[in-house]
């Protein structure tokens, strides 16, 4: 894929923080409209680019504090142009949108799938191929927490399947001016595990939870509640550099996901007929609902064992 002049700008537009989105030289409205206009006219993948993000997000840049307003449909049509010539900011961007969906005003992005996920595959492989220039360190590490979210996102796609998809012609057709073909819905499993498996090497939790939940459900796999239960683990397991980073009230950082997995966990266990065990996890997932329900499956002893083996658990992940 093409080299995007500013690699911090691109992936702040992926990550939708559009007021990272600065790195035009600020001159008159007029002056750099029509330059990006008269350059994305004549092809110019970085000005098709860089139009389209500020169409999409409305950017403020200007002297006089103008803004170019926000034009999703627009902004599609141009981010897709520059797509199409390799470039894969653009790509990263636009996957981002058919994953999201957009509303704004008359302007209505559906979510697209099989869009997203071919955009997503393309931009990600320009963006790998751009971290791997970088030395190692933080700052690598941090792209590769950003690949993990994007890899995460295109295990979705094939996870849920081409839900609300149109006939995008594999990028050959704007899909603003082609006809809505609808396809029919369909999972790719495996596709969808490979990917996830990418992005929990990457870091995202998310992508390991659903790991658990293909395994515990034995979605294109054979069921295997161990392996369900160490993605799961892996899910909810805090991360020491993000709790030094972002400290929640109390001191600890919080995994958004950490209570899903543990909760997973328990369920697994009460599958199991372990209820001991289900409600040491139910316990750390703070699901009340599903703890005292399994209590009263159990004896006194039982749930004080379970208690006791809650406290010890998390006395030994904060060693």
């Amino acid at each position: 894929m093409g080299v995007p002049s500013n690699l911090d700008k691109w992936v702040a537009c992926i990550l939708f923080f559009a007021a990272s989105v600065s790195s035009m030289p600020i001159i008159a409205a007029d002056t750099i409209v029509m330059q990006l206009e008269r350059k994305a006219e004549n092809g110019d993948a970085e000005a098709q680019a860089q139009l389209g993000l500020d169409l999409l997000y409305g950017v403020t840049r200007y002297q006089d504090d103008s803004q170019p307003g926000r034009d999703i449909k627009r902004a599609e049509i141009l981010l897709l142009r520059a797509a199409k010539q390799n470039h894969w900011g653009a790509a990263l961007t636009l996957g981002n949108l058919y994953f999201e969906g957009a509303v704004e005003g008359q302007s209505i992005v559906k979510r697209n799938y099989f869009a997203s996920s071919i955009l997503l595959m393309a931009g990600i492989e320009g963006l790998n191929k751009e971290i791997s220039r970088l030395p190692d360190g933080s700052e690598k590490q941090n792209y590769k927490e950003t690949v993990g979210l994007l890899e995460f996102k295109l295990g979705e796609t094939y996870y849920h399947g081409c839900e609300g998809a149109a006939n995008f012609s594999m990028l050959v057709t704007c899909p603003s001016e082609a006809e809505g073909v609808l396809v029919v819905p369909v999972e790719d499993f495996p596709k969808a595990r490979l990917w996830f498996e990418r992005a929990a090497t990457n870091g995202s939790s998310p992508a390991a939870f659903e790991l658990g939940e293909i395994y515990e459900n034995g979605f294109g796999v054979p069921q295997d509640y161990t392996a369900a239960r160490n993605w799961y683990l892996k899910a909810g397991a805090i991360d020491p550099e993000k709790q030094k980073k972002f400290p929640a009230e109390g001191g600890a950082y919080i995994n958004p996901i950490r209570k899903q997995a543990f909760s997973a966990i328990g369920r697994i266990y009460v599958n199991l007929a372990d209820f001991v065990n289900a409600h040491m996890w139910f316990n750390l997932a703070q699901d009340r609902d599903n703890r005292d329900g399994v209590a009263k499956l159990m004896a006194p002893a039982e749930v004080l064992r379970a208690q006791q083996m809650a406290t010890a658990w998390l006395e030994r992940e904060q060693k």
